[in-house]
């Protein structure tokens, strides 16, 4: 795929530094506590410590990954031919959408998701990948994850 081909995927890949930054500082500050307790043993500082701080490290990268390296949009730049079936589905909370998706199945039957948010409309996403991705069938139904399942290679359009 070109560029202006995955632009419409890569608006939904950007990581929210923000809530990534947040996090790390957050953890940042759990794993300095038992520093700040001088009656605290070196197991409870270590034992802050090395967790809080390996997550801190761990949301700092996620926060400042480039899109690129999305998982969706590596498998788009290297394997747009392969995808077979493209579908949204809802993650709901109490019976309420709380994230969005679009599933990219592959013929070998593997699936790779980008979360588009939940009050995103994925509709004109969904078009974009008719365009871009004839190949593939478009949509959902009990009986097109039927048929992925058994033989993913058979929902690849003509």
């Amino acid at each position: 795929m070109n560029a202006e081909q995955l632009r419409p995927f890569l608006k939904y890949t950007a990581t929210k530094r923000t809530a990534g930054i947040v996090l790390a500082l957050t953890c940042t500050a759990v794993a300095s506590l038992g520093f700040l307790d001088a009656t605290a043993g070196l197991g409870i500082k270590l034992g802050l410590a090395i967790p809080f701080g390996a997550l801190a490290l761990l949301f700092l990268y996620v926060a400042m990954m480039p899109a690129s390296k999305h998982a969706v949009i590596v498998m788009l730049n290297q394997r747009a031919g392969d995808v077979v079936w493209v579908y949204p589905h809802a993650l709901e909370v109490n019976g309420r959408a709380s994230q969005k998706f679009v599933s990219f199945g592959l013929a070998d039957g593997t699936e790779k998701a980008l979360a588009i948010g939940a009050k995103t409309d994925p509709n004109p996403l969904l078009d974009h990948c008719r365009a871009v991705l004839p190949q593939a069938t478009v949509g959902f139904s009990p009986e097109l994850r039927a048929a992925f399942k058994a033989n993913p290679a058979s929902l690849r359009r003509s």
